[in-house]
């Protein structure tokens, strides 16, 4: 497995790169400039997909509403980062909520219309696009991964296990503290004197 500092520099890789060809199409992609305050929301999870963010400063949370209506962060996105890309392809739902964290927020709105009509003729920033798609589903596997093993090591009562991948939710993804905890009370509650440790 990738360690987080190259995960971390291939995505920082394919962002600037990504930066770098938007600026390549300034006569076809039309961007609008607004400023957004901490709590905002940008984007909403089950919204149609019209347009796609580019970061130009702040930190904004990427959310995802549980069946309780409660929001999830899974992943923080900062400056130089496109969000919303997901939206280009597929249904054109976007899947999760953007709400700025650390503002004033100042954010490049795109049209994904003038977006798509740029990808027509430029395969090399397609291709990057989607590259930085592919390494968000890889991450989110990875975090997938990570909590199955979190889950067995709750329900085999291995404390050692539980930890370990305990520190690696928190090391390499955001917004696992509250789920860390949980597990840690729900092995704590049902084991009681049968933790196992190495």
């Amino acid at each position: 497995m990738k360690d987080k500092a190259s995960d971390h520099n291939q995505i920082e890789k394919i962002k600037d790169k990504i930066f770098f060809l938007l600026s390549t199409h300034k006569d076809k992609v039309s961007k609008e400039k607004i400023i957004f305050n901490s709590g905002e929301y940008l984007i909403r999870q089950g919204e149609v997909a019209s347009k796609v963010l580019l970061i130009n400063s702040g930190v904004l949370a990427v959310e995802v509403f549980d069946s309780n209506q409660k929001p999830q962060v899974v992943a923080n996105a900062t400056q130089g980062e496109l969000i919303g890309e997901m939206g280009l392809f597929g249904e054109s739902i976007h899947t999760a909520s953007v709400r700025v964290v650390e503002g004033p927020a100042e954010i490049e709105i795109i049209d994904n219309n003038d977006l798509l009509g740029a990808l027509i003729f430029d395969s090399e920033l397609v291709l990057e696009i989607l590259q930085l798609s592919t390494e968000r589903c890889k991450r989110s596997n990875s975090m997938l991964s990570n909590l199955f093993s979190a889950i067995k090591a709750v329900n085999l009562k291995d404390a050692d296990q539980l930890e370990e991948s305990i520190a690696n939710m928190d090391q390499n993804f955001i917004g696992f503290n509250e789920i860390s905890n949980i597990l840690r009370q729900i092995l704590t509650a049902t084991s009681g004197d049968n933790i196992n440790h190495k």
